[in-house]
């Protein structure tokens, strides 16, 4: 039986802005960036820990915090005001009142 892909909810608190913009090109390489330091990764637990492992290299454990929970599926997510690219901004399916309330906010 091969491992299931999940998504992932990835954050992180980094400190120095050099160790944060190195953090922040990482996670960009393989995860969606959602608002800031937020990102959604999807993938299996194995990828997810050799991201985790690649991110920490980079981080300082005494100085920084990096974090990851599962999310049961990417819609579950519910997102409200601007995120840091309008294509980044994921919405569960059946809520047409939020697709309306992104339009307003972009225009």
């Amino acid at each position: 039986m091969s491992p299931v892909s999940n998504w992932y909810l990835v954050a992180y608190d980094i400190r120095h802005p050099r160790r944060l913009r190195r953090v922040h090109r990482r996670l960009k390489q393989d995860a969606l960036w959602v608002q800031k330091s937020v990102f959604f990764f999807e993938g299996h637990e194995s990828a997810l820990r050799t991201l985790l492992d690649d991110v920490a290299a980079l981080m300082k454990a005494r100085e920084d915090d990096l974090r990851a929970w599962p999310v049961d599926r990417i819609g579950a997510a519910w997102m409200y005001g601007t995120g840091a690219d309008e294509s980044a901004v994921v919405v569960p399916r059946k809520e047409a009142w939020w697709r309306r309330f992104w339009r307003r906010l972009a225009a």
